[in-house]
């Protein structure tokens, strides 16, 4: 069975992309352009790792970030957190160096990424897929 995949963006045509990008590795991709139902889409699916921006409009990335580590079924969920804007990778990147370790299996992507960095983030945190 493969690895599952959530990905959560505010823009279609990059949930597009990354769609095929990570259906092409023989991942099971999932799609939300909503960042308030994240939490229930992850406690239902519970994928494999999670792809997050920082920016989803009405919705704080951070906020996502802080519910789904709360919520006991998907606070070890490995997530890559993608932004362009510094000072949110900073602000996680201190989140990850936080000595709770509430924060392990984090990684901050930043955005322009090609697609093979995502790819080798993926495979670093969770593994290749499996086909099947």
């Amino acid at each position: 069975m493969s690895k599952r995949i959530l990905v959560i963006d505010d823009r279609q045509e990059l949930l597009t992309l990354l769609r095929m990008l990570l259906e092409d590795a023989e991942y099971g991709v999932s799609v939300l352009d909503d960042g308030a139902l994240v939490e229930e889409a992850a406690r239902k699916n519970l994928p494999d790792l999670i792809v997050l921006d920082m920016r989803l409009g009405a919705v704080s990335g951070l906020d996502v970030l802080e519910r789904l580590r709360s919520i006991q079924a998907t606070a070890d969920i490995p997530v890559i957190v993608a932004t362009a804007a510094i000072t949110e990778a900073d602000v996680v990147e201190r989140l990850i160096r936080d000595p709770s370790g509430r924060y392990a299996n984090i990684a901050v992507l930043k955005k322009p990424f090609d697609g093979d960095a995502l790819l080798d983030r993926i495979q670093s945190m969770i593994g290749v897929a499996e086909a099947g």
